[in-house]
């Protein structure tokens, strides 16, 4: 009996050092010594490792066999036996059998839960999320791997949580965040060379060379894969060393030696199949597909990527199934079969709502950027046969898809019950974020260079640290509130969403292609060519209205036959909705269409969703203006946003000048705070004309969450009034006014579109936000908004004039002023949402 156990201890020793033929010997030894002492418990304990040494070797049908006979004599002794259910899970998962997978993991569940076994649901809820992370909702699988990483650290269990986190870091990667992917990935290997798990070690040392390659760095990835592979063959891990062959075909792809790629991708393939991976399988087949297609055989190809995309969707893969068809629909396009492209483009933008449904606010954004190229090809496809429908639906699906997403389902969302974990992370995470504050700050008046770059390196971890639990909290909500995913309004609807006079152009910009916008009127929808994204680029990037020494007559005059001229836009045209791109969300169009109201949409089907607040009318002008920015507090407050030692916010008396002429309730110095704010809105319970803020504002183009407009600080609040902060806040209103510097940018993402404090006052109720362009100047825009609001708010009470119309005609009366012609002073301002 001494020498049986002994036995099973060297096979896990052997296991345990990646040495799986000697593991297997010492079992199968361990095991006939146990059968021949009538050991049944111990025979399944050492068939169940057998098992694991089989799965890790790559063969399934073995590991199956084995976890089922574990089943048998287990059950027998009256034993569920919800380890072996696990396993017998992985087997199917690895057989690309996902539906049994999930249902094994479920029944396994109840079997641990009922004993009370912690370690293993914290394991289970590990695999479930893998199940999840391969049908391609990555929502399901990044809150599921969360819940996992919680019970893991609760149960102590280092290898764990060096897996989890190595699961949590793929599904960064697969929605395209790779500077998170690359963070997690190297807390998972150092976790796991801690630990002496070499397979594990290797696994995340392939997963870091994908980053490199996603991020462009090839000389890197090519170094990393290397060793990786070298690392998984000395191990015999079979499986993950095809896995790591296929990403080395994408580095010699990548640097165009497609021969190398090509022969290297169909190594991977012939020992993928030989293991049974359906899903590596399919892999290679779709990277052979590509590399055949820049060898210039386009038929093969596509007879290749048919094959991929009968086996993605046998394995319900969305996040395989997507890309696949993606490719296939370029290469259709390129032989001239814009038709069945279409098809499959279409096809793959509805498989999005798995991939990137239900995630946060700028996780969404980040995952819809990643698969932008959908909605490019697919728009490609559409002009090149002029189908102006589809170019619609490729149009839609590809802007504002997580604003929609979350406005479809703000009141929900709004008071979805918080889980007390999550509360709790927030309090932790936001009392972090106070304490690397708090070090940061000093360190500034230390005058220790080193020291203060460290804190400031902390005090950036600490940010993400919040962040982080801002979008499991958004993605716990949407889980609650179950919002409507957003399809693509169909072209004939948003047609009905236009009145006479109105022109909607949805401009596309595609990286290295040309350019196209689609102009709807109420009758009519056409497509228009645009020239090169490039070009386009190149002109927004040349204008600086800023520079007061400059005439931007010529920049402008560029921008505008590139934008403007193309479109033919009728005559009866008197307002024209802009539903912008890339650059072209900071583009001034009041100063390409001179008397013309212009109103910037995230989308048509979001202005279909704001159409819906229309007929709300709000009474009284709630303002806020000449915040106290001389308090103690402001430094350590402004060191969060702007670090700059010393560095103070200048008051602006103009202000409280613009505040009092446009404001019934006013909040000035000290009560123009975030407490003031809040009392402001909750005293009265009612829906408000209009909400100004004028005030100092600042945007952070790489955490848009943190981007501020600031208030008084006191002792309960820092003052800065954040994104984070608004989407969390309820602000029933007609009009949100931001009259501070570069309100209206923010972070835009290919595929979703600008995000930034715009999007997040929609979200807390106003269908119309006005903001800036650039920094503005502080006369000039009193000036402005005092005259808006004469126009669009009358205190005489006869009716205003519509939102985009007060605001032009507000602009031209700025222009009118000879100091102020210049368009620096009066183009900054944009209104985005509701014209009328």
């Amino acid at each position: 009996a001494r020498a049986a156990s002994t036995l099973g201890n060297i096979g896990v020793a052997h296991y345990a050092l990646g040495d799986y033929a000697k593991a297997l010997l010492a079992y199968e030894r361990a095991l006939a010594a146990k059968d021949a002492l009538g050991d049944k418990a111990g025979a399944a304990d050492t068939l169940g490792n057998m098992g694991a040494v089989y799965s890790a070797l790559g063969d399934s049908a073995k590991a199956l066999a084995t976890f089922e006979r574990v089943r048998e004599v287990m059950r027998a002794l009256g034993d569920e036996a919800a380890w072996a259910l696990v396993n017998i899970g992985v087997v199917y998962f690895s057989l690309g059998d996902y539906a049994k997978a999930l249902a094994t993991y479920e029944h396994a569940m109840g079997a641990l839960q009922a004993t009370g076994d912690k370690a293993g649901v914290a394991n289970t809820l590990g695999n479930i999320g893998n199940v999840y992370n391969a049908l391609g909702d990555y929502a399901k699988a990044l809150a599921t791997y969360e819940r996992a990483l919680v019970a893991l650290n609760e149960a102590g269990d280092k290898a764990g949580v060096a897996t989890t986190l190595g699961n949590i870091g793929h599904i960064y990667a697969s929605l395209g965040d790779h500077a998170r992917a690359l963070a997690t990935y190297e807390r998972a290997r150092t976790l796991a060379e801690a630990l002496g798990d070499k397979a594990g070690a290797a696994l995340t040392l392939g997963n870091i060379g994908n980053v490199y390659w996603s991020l462009g760095d090839y000389p890197r990835a090519l170094t990393t894969f290397e060793r990786a592979l070298a690392e998984k063959k000395s191990l015999g891990d079979r499986a993950g060393a095809a896995t790591t062959l296929g990403a080395l075909g994408n580095v010699y792809w990548s640097l165009g030696d497609y021969a190398k790629a090509l022969a290297t991708y169909e190594l991977a393939l012939a020992t993928v199949e030989a293991l049974g991976d359906a899903r590596g399988a399919a892999t290679a087949l779709i990277n052979i597909a590509n590399a055949l297609d820049s060898l210039g055989e386009n038929a093969k190809g596509i007879k290749t990527l048919e094959r991929a995309v009968r086996s993605a969707e046998k394995l319900g893969a969305n996040g395989l199934l997507a890309p696949a068809l993606g490719s296939l629909a370029r290469m259709r396009l390129r032989s001239g079969d814009a038709g069945r492209a279409i098809s499959d483009a279409h096809r793959a933008v509805l498989l999005l709502k798995t991939l990137v449904g239900g995630l946060g606010e700028v996780q969404g954004a980040i995952a819809r950027e990643h698969h932008m190229s959908l909605f490019a090809v697919g728009l490609a496809a559409a002009a090149t046969v002029d189908d102006a429908p589809e170019a619609v639906f490729f149009l839609e699906s590809g802007r504002a898809g997580t604003l929609l997403e979350s406005l479809d389902a703000r009141e929900a969302l709004r008071w979805a019950g918080l889980p007390e974990e999550l509360r709790l992370a927030e309090i932790k995470a936001r009392a972090g974020e106070a304490r690397a504050l708090a070090a940061y700050t000093k360190s500034l008046d230390g005058g220790d260079l080193a020291a203060t770059r460290a804190r400031g390196e902390e005090l950036k971890a600490a940010q993400a640290s919040v962040e982080e639990v801002v979008e499991r909290i958004q993605r716990d909500a949407k889980k609650e509130a179950r919002p409507w995913y957003p399809v693509a309004t169909p072209i004939e609807h948003i047609q009905r969403f236009l009145v006479p006079g109105d022109a909607l152009v949805l401009y596309g910009l595609a990286k290295e292609a040309a350019a196209h916008a689609l102009v709807l009127t109420r009758e009519d929808a056409r497509i228009v060519e645009l020239g090169t994204s490039a070009a386009i680029a190149t002109a927004c990037e040349a204008l600086d209205v800023r520079d007061l020494d400059t005439d931007p007559a010529a920049a402008l005059d560029r921008l505008r036959d590139l934008l403007i001229t193309p479109l033919a836009l009728p005559k009866e045209m008197t307002r024209l909705l802009v539903s912008p791109e890339g650059p072209l969300s900071y583009v001034p169009f009041s100063a390409l269409l001179p008397g013309m109201d212009v109103a910037y949409e995230p989308s048509g089907t979001t202005y279909g969703v704001l159409l819906e607040d229309r007929e709300k009318r709000g009474i009284d002008v709630l303002a806020l203006g000449d915040p106290d920015y001389a308090t103690p507090a402001d430094a350590t407050a402004l060191a969060l946003y702007a670090p700059t030692r010393g560095a103070r916010l200048a008051r602006l008396p103009a202000t409280r000048v613009e505040a009092t002429a446009v404001g019934d309730v006013t909040r000035f110095g000290k009560d123009a705070s975030e407490a003031g704010l809040r009392d402001a809105l909750g005293k009265k319970k009612k829906r408000w004309h209009a909400v100004h803020f004028a005030c100092h504002g600042l945007v952070n183009p790489e955490r848009p969450m943190q981007s501020w407009l600031a208030l008084t600080p006191d002792a309960g609040d820092d003052g800065f009034l954040t994104m984070l902060e608004v989407l969390r806040m309820e602000i029933p209103s007609d009009l949100v006014v931001l009259s501070a510097c570069e309100t209206g940018k923010g972070r835009i993402f290919g595929g979703e579109g600008l995000v930034g404090l715009t999007r997040a006052f929609m979200f807390a109720g106003s269908p119309r936000v006005i903001c800036s362009l650039w920094k503005v100047d502080d006369e000039a825009t009193k000036a402005l908004m005092v005259k808006f609001y004469e126009l669009w708010n009358p205190k005489d009470g006869t009716p205003g004039l519509p939102t985009a119309q007060a605001l032009r005609r507000a602009q031209d009366f700025i222009r009118s002023q000879p100091k102020w012609k210049h368009p620096y002073y009066w183009a900054a301002w944009a209104l985005w949402g509701l014209p009328g």
